[in-house]
């Protein structure tokens, strides 16, 4: 456990160091853009994601198979909730991940 979170941070630094981000950050950095948290620690859509969701008529996402948890959680809040507006299309037996 140690080692892991070690190896993090001095990645996280080394990146830091040089102005990089990895695919991991921008996917993090767009979820704390477009949610916010409560005193309560409760998540839910920030002003700018509910600014997306009242621009967008639909969401097409391709690949779907292939989004993970944070992913999901980005389309979710800036999906519409009343009308749902998301078309997804994805093949199960290309997956990367399991279902």
């Amino acid at each position: 456990g140690q080692l892991v979170i070690g190896l993090d941070a001095k990645y996280s630094q080394k990146k830091r160091e040089k102005g990089i981000i990895d695919f991991n950050d921008i996917e993090h950095f767009a979820l704390s853009i477009l949610t916010e948290n409560d005193d309560e620690g409760n998540i839910s859509p920030s002003d700018i994601a509910i600014v997306y969701t009242d621009k967008f008529d639909e969401i097409l996402i391709d690949e779907y198979q292939d989004s993970n948890f944070v992913q999901e959680y980005l389309l979710n809040t800036i999906s519409r909730k009343d009308i749902p507006n998301r078309f997804m299309v994805g093949d199960v037996k290309q997956s990367i991940y399991r279902f």
